[in-house]
């Protein structure tokens, strides 16, 4: 399950209030950050860019089954495993 922080950050990115999707909101947040986590982004870099955890979600959760993320999405992953820490 996503930590309270980045549940909170995502939530706030997303214009989303309230609590009665914070489960389903958890196992997105998981997998995106698997997702950046294996494309080489450190731990303390995806702490630190919710936004970007926010969009990876919002694709997720709106993508009708493609399971694709948008080029946008891929090149910020890209230029975050880029940068290091």
């Amino acid at each position: 399950m996503a930590d309270s922080a980045m549940l909170a950050s995502v939530k706030n990115a997303l214009g989303i209030t309230g609590d009665a999707m914070n489960n389903t909101l958890s196992g997105y947040i998981d997998i995106v950050c698997a997702y950046m986590a294996n494309a080489g982004v450190s731990s303390a870099r995806i702490a630190a860019s919710p936004f970007i955890v926010g969009r990876g979600v919002n694709e997720v959760w709106n993508n009708d089954g493609s399971a694709n993320f948008s080029p946008m999405f891929i090149n910020l992953v890209a230029q975050l495993a880029l940068v290091g820490d």
